[in-house]
């Protein structure tokens, strides 16, 4: 957990969000964001991160992710394994493609309705009762909504069922 509240301070500060309540400066962190970034020396800044077109967190007991509003040129985001509820600081990544949310506490998800790019969404794992606001994502080709709370009825929104 420490490591990815690192990330977390880490962009926070160069993207201008607000700080996170645990603040640390782990090489570690600092190695992701550099990764990211795909800038492996030098100052970071908001350009830089604007760069990064991938970002891996999985398993670190997250539980808030909205210092990566600001990493809006990301196409992959792996966010699986940690304990989210909250996901509207990233409907501003209109460029994602690829996004794992698997295996945290989500129970709404209509802050992804307008990440058009989406192609391969992976929900499994949580505690969706309503995936309406997916119906729109025209674009996936991979849906994972395994192992939610979900009716036929709310996966007839999707064409399903």
């Amino acid at each position: 957990m420490r490591h990815f509240l690192s990330i977390i301070a880490v962009v926070a500060l160069v993207v201008g969000c607000e700080e996170p309540k645990v603040v640390s400066n782990s090489p570690e962190a600092k190695a992701a964001i550099r990764e990211a970034a795909n800038k492996p020396t030098g100052e970071l800044t908001k350009a830089d991160l604007e760069k990064g077109k991938e970002l891996h967190v999985r398993g670190k007991k997250l539980t808030d992710v909205s210092a990566l509003a600001g990493l809006t040129q990301l196409k992959t985001l792996n966010l699986g394994f940690n304990e989210l509820t909250d996901l509207s600081c990233l409907a501003g990544l209109k460029q994602l493609k690829e996004l794992d949310l698997r295996s945290n506490q989500l129970t709404d998800v209509s802050a992804l309705e307008g990440l058009r790019q989406l192609e391969t969404l992976d929900l499994g794992f949580n505690q969706l009762t309503d995936v309406s606001a997916l119906a729109g994502l025209k674009q996936l080709k991979e849906l994972d909504l395994g192992n939610n709370n979900l009716t036929d009825k709310q996966l007839t929104y999707l064409g399903g069922a």
